[in-house]
């Protein structure tokens, strides 16, 4: 479930107190198909990463405060925060899963580039040891 904390309107998500208010009342005992493992939250899209760490501060207070609320909940582990410009604060907070697509596409690309160079390089010796070899497609 995810929970709002962001000092923004564009984030969504329930408010931590309407969270707590929703185990409280156990209404998730009601549910038929659906099994919820833990909050998510977004912190405020800033370069304040104090303003960051504490909106992951409240979104680990919520997951923490609703295990006390409703402390027979099997299975809410889960506590996911944090982005690839502040997946370190949000695993020093306590996330348990991050969401860092920005770094492996950066990686992505450095190894296509990396390769693309490499070959470059190695395809004329290539063609010096085999010139079969220097046809056949490495791609």
């Amino acid at each position: 479930m995810q929970v709002h904390v962001a000092r923004e309107e564009t984030k969504t998500g329930f408010l931590p107190e309407e969270l707590l208010d929703y185990f409280r009342s156990r209404r998730f005992e009601h549910l038929k198909a659906t099994h919820i493992c833990g909050v998510m939250g977004m912190a405020s899209n800033t370069d304040d990463m104090e303003r960051v760490r504490a909106d992951f501060q409240a979104i680990a207070a919520t997951k923490r405060a609703i295990g006390e609320v409703a402390p027979d909940l099997r299975g809410f582990d889960m506590l996911s925060m944090g982005m690839s410009h502040d997946y370190l604060i949000a695993m020093q907070e306590g996330a348990t899963l991050v969401r860092v697509g920005s770094i492996i596409r950066k990686i992505n690309s450095f190894w296509n580039s990396y390769y693309t160079s490499f070959y470059s390089l190695v395809k004329p010796l290539i063609y010096l040891i085999s010139p079969t070899l220097s046809s056949t497609s490495f791609t």
